[in-house]
C-alpha cells in the first residue's frame, strides 16, 4: 500500500535502536514537502534576522522569538521533517471569497511580495496534495472534508488571485519548541525529527477533531458485505494484512459469513500475498496492558496525533472510515521505522487503543520542555514523564530564557515594525 507520503522506511526509528540516526528514503511527493518546510522556513527566518520581527507575516512573538534566535543552519535542521511545518490559517469560506475577489494590480512592498509567495507555495501544494489522494491529504496536511471539496473545484486561476489577495493565508504550524528543539538538537534523525513534528503540530483552520472507532461495531461506517465489489474485496485483503483474527476483521467488517468462509478467505489472501501468519496474528494487547514503558508512551503518542489530526470525521459520512484507520497506522509505521512483527504497537493494539481513547481513559499531557503532547492512562497517579525528552536527550536547550529575553524587546521590535512600514 502506498502511504504517507509515499514514504519508505530504511531504518528503526529510536535512537537507541539505531545510534546512526534514520533517515526516512522518500519519494518526490514527499520531497516537495521537505522543500516547502525547508524554502518557507528558512526565508522566513532570513526576515526575522534583517527586519527584528515578524508582525507582518502574521507571526507569533514565540516563534519570532526562536527563529531570531536560531542560526541558519540550526533552521536548516528544524526544516528537515516528513511532516508540513506551514498550514493554512484561514478555512474553506474564507478562501472561496478571497478566490472572488479583485487580485491585486501590483506588488511592490517588500513583505507583501513574500506573502504572495508564501501564500502560492502552500496553496499549490495542498491543491495538488487533494486531488491526489483524498485520504493521504487528511492524513498528512489534516484538511478538513471541506478544505479538500474547495480545493477540488479551485482552478490555478483561483489559486492565484487568493495568493495574492494580501492576506496571509498560511501560518506557522510546528510550534516555537519544535523548531527549538529540533534546530538545537544535532542528533536527531530526520525521522525523530519528524515524529516531534507531528505531536509538535498545533491546530490550523484545516484541521478538525477526529472520532474514534467505539471498539463494538461499525454500524453506518462501512460498505455492506458484497464479496462480488471490487472495493470491498481491497479493503478485506488490506485488513488481512494487519491481522488475521477473525473475530477483528469481522467485527471492524460487520460481516455476516460463517467462520468457515471466512477463515478460508483469510487463508487464501494470506497465501496469495505469502504474509506471515504469525505476524499477521497480532498480540491482542488488552486496555490495561497498554502503555507500560516510555517506548511505547512514545510510540502511542504518535498515533494519538496522527489519528487526531488526520481530518477523519469525512471518512465516517462517505464510508471510508476503516480505510482510513488503515491509512494512519500505515503512516505509524513509516514514520518510526516500525515493521509490522516489531511495531511497540500492533494493528489489534491500535483498535483496543482507540477505543480507550473514545471511552475517555486517556488523557494528553503538554510537556513544558518540548511542546510534545504526549499520552498516558486517565488514571495515572502524577504527571508521567515526557517519552520525547527521554529519548532524544535535548532537555539541556531551555527555550524559556530565549522568550523571555525576546519579549522584552518586544516594545522596540514595535516600533521597528512601525518604522519600516
Amino acid at each position: 500500500m502506498e502511504i504517507c507520503a509515499r514514504i519508505l522506511v530504511e531504518q528503526p526509528f529510536l535512537k537507541e535502536e539505531c545510534p546512526n540516526g534514520a533517515r526516512i528514503m522518500i519519494s518526490q511527493s514527499a520531497r516537495s514537502l521537505l522543500e516547502e518546510n525547508r524554502k518557507l522556513l528558512t526565508r522566513r527566518g532570513a526576515w526575522v534576522k534583517t527586519h527584528g520581527h515578524g508582525l507582518a507575516l502574521g507571526m507569533d512573538v514565540d516563534t519570532t522569538a526562536v527563529l531570531h534566535a536560531l542560526s541558519p543552519a540550526e533552521i536548516e535542521r528544524a526544516c528537515d521533517a516528513v511532516n508540513p511545518i506551514f498550514g493554512l490559517a484561514v478555512d474553506e469560506v474564507a478562501l472561496a471569497n478571497l478566490a472572488k475577489a479583485d487580485p491585486m494590480e501590483a506588488i511592490d512592498d517588500q513583505s507583501a511580495e513574500l506573502i504572495a509567495s508564501e501564500n502560492e507555495d502552500v496553496l499549490f501544494n495542498r491543491w495538488a496534495a487533494a486531488r491526489e489522494d483524498e485520504v493521504q491529504a487528511k492524513i498528512v496536511f489534516g484538511l478538513s472534508g471541506r478544505m479538500i471539496a474547495w480545493l477540488r473545484s479551485a482552478t490555478l486561476a483561483d489559486l492565484r488571485v487568493v495568493a495574492r489577495s494580501g492576506h496571509v493565508c498560511i501560518r506557522i504550524a510546528a510550534r516555537p519548541s519544535y523548531l527549538w528543539h529540533a534546530g538545537k538538537t544535532e542528533h536527531l534523525s530526520q525521522s525523530q525529527r519528524t515524529g516531534l513534528a507531528i505531536v509538535n503540530r498545533r491546530n490550523t483552520a484545516a484541521i478538525h477533531s477526529a472520532p474514534a472507532w467505539d471498539g463494538s461495531t461499525a454500524s453506518g461506517l462501512e460498505m455492506a458485505e458484497d464479496w462480488d465489489s471490487p472495493a470491498f474485496v481491497a479493503r478485506f485483503e488490506m485488513l488481512v494484512q494487519y491481522t488475521n483474527r477473525p473475530a477483528v476483521i469481522r467485527q471492524m467488517m460487520m460481516l455476516e459469513c460463517p467462520d468457515k468462509t471466512l477463515r478460508r478467505k483469510i487463508r487464501d489472501v494470506g497465501e496469495r500475498f505469502k504474509l506471515n501468519r504469525s505476524a499477521a496474528k497480532g498480540r491482542r494487547t488488552g486496555f490495561s496492558e497498554l502503555m507500560k514503558t516510555v517506548r511505547e508512551k512514545y510510540h502511542y503518542s504518535i498515533v494519538y496525533s496522527i489519528y487526531s489530526q488526520s481530518g477523519i470525521e469525512a471518512s465516517v459520512a462517505d464510508g471510508n472510515y476503516i480505510d482510513h484507520l488503515m491509512e494512519i497506522y500505515q503512516r505509524y509505521l513509516a514514520v518510526t521505522g516500525s515493521r509490522l512483527e516489531t511495531a511497540a504497537l500492533d494493528f489489534e493494539t491500535y483498535a483496543e487503543y482507540l477505543a480507550a481513547i473514545t471511552r475517555g481513559n486517556i488523557q494528553v499531557n503538554d510537556c513544558s520542555a518540548c511542546g510534545a503532547q504526549h499520552i498516558s492512562k486517565l488514571d495515572s497517579p502524577s504527571i508521567p514523564e515526557c517519552p520525547f525528552c527521554v529519548a532524544h536527550e535535548h532537555r539541556g536547550f531551555n527555550i524559556s530564557s530565549v522568550l523571555a529575553g525576546y519579549q522584552s524587546n518586544e516594545s522596540e521590535n514595535r516600533r521597528s515594525f512601525r518604522a519600516y512600514c
